[in-house]
């Protein structure tokens, strides 16, 4: 698989930050969340960018993600496997 180009990863990357910024639930998140996990102090520089390294990975994956799951061999072994668990979790279920 090629490696992604850095345009196709600037187009993914702003591509959700828009739409995470246009939906108001996710400012909310972000703001309820920051606290617990940074601290109540002041945010810093470091902490910024800890922030962006992780938002910048998840993008990354996201668009690994969405190669990866552009064929559709790759999708028809998602659903089986996914089938299968949910006919799992409902033997387990009807076995209680």
């Amino acid at each position: 698989m090629a490696s992604p180009t850095t345009s196709a990863l600037f187009a993914a990357s702003s591509t959700g930050f828009l739409l995470n910024i246009s939906n108001p639930k996710m400012p909310i998140f972000y703001l309820a969340l920051l606290p617990g996990v940074l601290g109540t102090r002041p945010l810093t520089v470091y902490d910024t960018v800890k922030v962006l390294v992780v938002v910048a990975g998840h993008v990354f994956l996201g668009y690994k993600a969405k190669t990866a799951l552009a064929d559709p061999n790759k999708i028809g072994i998602l659903n089986r496997g996914a089938g299968a668990r949910m006919v799992g979790a409902g033997v387990l279920v009807a076995g209680r």
